[in-house]
């Protein structure tokens, strides 16, 4: 037993030593053992491989850390830290954040101040709290339901010599402070331990994150904000985006903002409700397209009434055109990849952009009416091909030209489907009808071999097996790049009938030796039968535009011959 109180005042004298009134640790060391010395439920508690202090619990429990902060003034003092709870709160999940306690135990009986994340109800909020024993008293409380789901925030609190809290808050978790609430509380004017308090139930027991703790001097502001960003958001609207919170009143000034090409000053200039940093203008005159327009912004301050010097960004409204059909087509298949001969042994298509437009596909669908992908936001240039994979799929395109993951990818069938690219405005922009028929090989249509389409120039919407082959790249196909059965020659050949079948007496089915033109397989006239048939009406179209179903106007007589004439049929 003398052993062991000789040891605990051994280690609170190691801890009285380096005890001091400031507290930094972003944990980038790697741990919470050393600089400085966190204790209590250590064992309950990590460093993440993102440098973060994290829970480390599989049942229900209470844990803590606490760390020396020895402070015979609470005077003009400064807490800011970050903290992530990826789950949301409730009386029975949540955690504290000490900003100075009497006592090590941080969830036993003591006298200091915390903030707490996580409440009943859905009003959740930033809330700060003077702790006397067990009794807690609320001091003054941010904006509610403002962490009512799961967050990640970054808080600042500060305390002058009146006595004064303030409470600031960033929701986006980084360090543009909004002060979101106030209070007086001088009963406590000193400190001796600062630490984190964590409540939570079996599932939730590594949902804890914290992160860049500051306890110290008030830091001052003294650098003024600087514009991040110009962004275009409509032909009269644009958002500046500054370094931090800027103060609402010079934010709103209207003739803090000019622009150039005879736009002026804007109509309207309105801080964002949300993001303090965000500025939204908007002008009385459209701006011109491709035009290059300078944004000149001063006298603009931040929460601290730092006056950011003039200041100017340059903005290009840029009017994106609208493609047509078949400006971007589906231009290589890979439906059956296995057995594997080179390319990636995964699904994929190839779009190519044959049209002079550079189009961005945001929001574009890739779909075979059963599954649909959204493709994300990428520029297609003109004259570019792109990938099109599954997410997970993406690594094996590395060094194959533009690709893109996307998920919900369609399911390829082997032997034939029928897909689809639509705009954003859910228009077709081309669709193919393929069939394993079409690789015109019967060793490579059994897999490892990409469909190509020979001429992706070929004029005509209708799909046309015969514009698409198997490849012939040793590789098996060639993703990213222009198809190895590339040609522009044109289609010179007409199409021929390669087949009659009699299917009852007033019924007959025709095949060709090509797709025909839909508008050519409607008309009666084409179509006429001899032996006092006459013309003959074309009911449907197959789905490769390859044979066409007709009705005769008399009956075929048992065992009698006829000659069927064809004219004006065009592929």
């Amino acid at each position: 037993m003398l052993f062991q109180i000789r040891w605990v005042l051994l280690f609170f004298s190691f801890i009285s030593t380096l005890a001091s009134a400031q507290v930094v640790d972003n944990f980038s060391d790697g741990n919470f053992t050393v600089n400085p010395i966190w204790a209590g439920d250590s064992s309950q508690f990590i460093v993440n491989t993102a440098f973060q202090l994290q829970t480390n619990n599989t049942i229900a429990g209470a844990s803590y850390l606490f760390t020396p902060s020895y402070n015979t003034s609470l005077n003009n003092t400064e807490w800011s830290f970050y903290i992530k709870q990826s789950f949301a709160p409730s009386s029975s999940n949540y955690g504290r954040v000490y900003l100075s306690s009497n006592q090590t135990n941080l969830v036993g009986a003591l006298n200091g101040y915390y903030l707490q994340f996580g409440e009943a109800l859905s009003n959740d909020a930033v809330e700060l709290f003077r702790q006397t024993g067990t009794t807690s008293t609320s001091i003054c409380r941010g904006v509610n339901g403002q962490i009512a789901a799961s967050f990640a925030v970054s808080v600042r609190v500060t305390l002058d010599v009146a006595g004064v809290w303030k409470l600031y808050v960033d929701p986006t978790g980084g360090t543009s402070y909004v002060m979101e609430a106030a209070g007086t509380d001088n009963t406590y004017t000193t400190s001796n331990y600062f630490g984190v308090a964590t409540v939570y139930t079996s599932s939730n027991g590594q949902n804890f994150y914290f992160d860049n703790f500051y306890n110290g001097p008030i830091v001052m502001d003294i650098t003024p904000p600087a514009i991040v960003s110009s962004t275009i958001i409509s032909s009269t609207q644009l958002d500046v985006l500054f370094s931090e919170a800027v103060y609402t009143t010079t934010a709103q000034t209207l003739t803090n903002y000019s622009a150039d090409n005879s736009l002026g000053n804007p109509a309207t200039a309105i801080r964002d409700a949300v993001n303090f940093s965000l500025v939204h203008l908007t002008f009385a005159t459209s701006f011109t397209n491709g035009l290059l327009n300078t944004l000149t912004v001063s006298n603009i301050q931040d929460l601290s009434a730092n006056v950011m010097l003039t200041t100017t960004a340059n903005f290009t409204y840029i009017v994106a055109p609208t493609a047509a059909y078949k400006d971007i087509i589906i231009n290589e298949i890979m439906a059956d990849p296995t057995p594997q001969v080179n390319c990636p042994a995964v699904e994929f298509i190839e779009l190519y952009n044959r049209s002079t437009n550079n189009y961005n596909l945001s929001g574009w669908k890739f779909t075979d009416n059963v599954s649909t992908a959204t493709l994300g936001n990428v520029t297609l240039s003109a004259n570019q091909y792109l990938i099109i994979c599954n997410t997970s799929d993406t690594a094996l395109f590395i060094g194959y030209g533009n690709y893109m993951g996307v998920s919900s990818f369609p399911s390829l069938n082997n032997s034939g489907d029928h897909l689809y690219i639509k705009d954003n405005t859910l228009a077709y922009i081309d669709s193919v009808i393929y069939s394993d028929t079409w690789y015109q090989d019967a060793v490579k249509k059994n897999g490892g071999w990409t469909l190509e389409l020979i001429n992706p120039n070929a004029s005509g919407n209708c799909p046309v097996s015969s514009n698409w082959i198997a490849s012939t790249n040793i590789n098996g196909g060639t993703p990213g790049f222009q198809n190895g059965v590339y040609s522009i020659l044109a289609d010179i050949t007409h199409p021929i009938i390669t087949g009659i079948s009699i299917m009852d007496s007033t019924h007959i089915y025709v095949c060709f030796s090509k797709p025909i033109d839909a508008a050519s397989i409607s008309i009666a006239s084409n179509y006429t039968i001899n032996r006092g048939i006459g013309a003959a009406i074309a009911d449907t179209l197959n789905s490769t535009f390859t044979c066409v179903y007709l009705t005769l106007s008399y009956s075929l007589i048992n065992s009698s011959t006829y000659i069927i004439t064809l004219t004006n049929i065009t592929d």
